[in-house]
């Protein structure tokens, strides 16, 4: 189901289904995959010619041609082009700059905890040479916490939606959502994690809880995640747009 964009590359002989100069104004996606091999299931296009017009009803036939079929579509977008009709409406460059403003490296674990407002534990194991378990250790830490598989499926049925709703909404493929779906103990990737956060469109401290579940942290140091987090907090949910503004800012995008 994913979409994705990219900077253009020359064509290579293994990408199937490569388009060149695709003109939205007189053909339809629908068409396309219509005459494609039956077996490809990735499609890469450029545009006939790079406006903002063009791009942007695209962007809207690939998001309703999505929403009923499972292949993958590429974008391939010049550079610096791009620059000129990608959203900048609702970001501006100062709230993203290369180095944050107090910014500090946190460290995988000890960056979770301080997420919490929480110390992170003593790197020793408190156990005894004999392996005895002391006493001073909570009876809490042999109780199974909620996984991020399981909290991730709590919050699909509360807010009433279906797998295929979530899997299409974050920007991912039937075959993984299937993969964590079927794993108790599946560890998502970031893109994957931050992407399911947005398409279940959760509050920060919602998100905050459900990576924490994944061993993430969203960390002022990076730019990503900076961006990230101000998607969230002013609820800019829609994966499309989500990765509209990584790709502007040269970032990894979300989902596959």
């Amino acid at each position: 189901m994913p979409f994705l964009l990219s900077l253009y590359e020359p064509v290579n002989d293994h990408l199937a289904g490569f388009i060149k100069d695709f003109d939205p104004e007189k053909s339809a996606l629908s068409d396309v995959f219509l005459t494609a091999d039956e077996d490809t299931e990735t499609f890469v296009f450029t545009l006939i010619r790079e406006e903002k017009s063009l791009y942007r009803r695209f962007v809207e036939e690939v998001r309703e041609f999505l929403a009923h079929h499972d292949e993958t579509i590429i974008l391939q977008l010049k550079e610096p082009l791009v620059r000129r009709f990608l959203p900048r409406e609702r970001t501006r460059a100062e709230d993203f700059p290369e180095t944050p403003v107090n910014a500090h490296i946190a460290y995988p674990l000890a960056g979770a905890y301080a997420m919490c407002g929480e110390k992170a534990p003593l790197e020793s194991s408190p156990k005894s040479a004999h392996g005895f378990k002391p006493k001073h250790v909570y009876d809490d830490a042999e109780k199974p916490a909620e996984t991020f598989q399981k909290m991730l499926l709590r919050k699909i049925d509360e807010k009433g939606l279906s797998d295929v709703e979530v899997y299409k909404k974050a920007n991912l493929d039937r075959k993984l959502f299937s993969k964590i779906r079927c794993n108790e103990d599946y560890i998502p990737k970031k893109k994957t994690a931050l992407a399911l956060c947005a398409a279940l469109e959760l509050n920060l401290d919602e998100t905050k809880d459900l990576l924490l579940r994944a061993g993430i942290a969203l960390s002022p140091a990076f730019r990503q995640d900076r961006i990230f987090r101000y998607c969230i907090e002013h609820k800019i949910y829609d994966i499309f747009e989500i990765n509209e503004i990584l790709f502007y800012y040269g970032e990894p995008l979300l989902g596959i």
